[in-house]
């Protein structure tokens, strides 16, 4: 497999994964069940907002690997993980 399906097939599993249940599919779900006969432009309009969520991400991520790099951005992800986790022991 080229790294580009790769990156797509694990992209695409993980916000598939990471989504289920979340806040987001949760008021989509209310939205669509007060207007179910909107549902595509529903689809439509939260199809954009994530887009342009995912946009704002990506392109944080990359001037953040670009100017601090890859190993520092897993170090300082890894210390916040293990800072919520701690609180989330202790509280």
């Amino acid at each position: 497999m080229s790294v580009e399906i790769v990156v797509w097939l694990t992209t695409f599993v993980l916000i598939v994964l990471a989504e289920l249940g979340d806040k987001t599919q949760l008021a989509i779900l209310l939205v669509t069940s007060s207007h179910p006969n909107q549902r595509w432009m529903i689809f439509l309009a939260s199809s954009l907002a994530l887009a342009l969520c995912v946009l704002v991400e990506v392109t944080i991520g990359a001037t953040l690997a670009h100017y601090i790099g890859v190993g520092m951005i897993n170090r300082i992800s890894g210390g916040v993980f293990l800072i919520i986790g701690l609180i989330g022991i202790f509280k």
